[in-house]
């Protein structure tokens, strides 16, 4: 009659393509690593960093590439098992 399962559905997880997602959005907009840096009050070695997957981003920067990019870094984590 308790439901004591975690409930998955509405966790987000860190998208495991997050570096490539980053990589073609900042392209797309036309971003060298030092404008979206300014943009993003960012270092662009660090950019570069979580770009190439050598660095996962903690969930302020991934909101701060989420905002700056216009994109959708979390998915859910149904999603992201398929």
């Amino acid at each position: 009659y308790q439901n004591n399962r975690i409930q998955l559905t509405d966790e987000t997880l860190l998208s495991q393509d997050f570096g490539r997602m980053i990589r073609e959005a900042r392209m797309k907009k036309g971003f060298t690593h030092e404008q979206l840096g300014i943009k993003m009050s960012e270092k662009a070695s660090l950019l570069k960093k979580v770009e190439t997957g050598a660095l996962k981003p903690d969930e302020l920067l991934a909101k701060k590439f989420e905002r700056a990019l216009q994109i959708k870094l979390y998915v859910s984590a149904d999603e992201e098992q398929e």
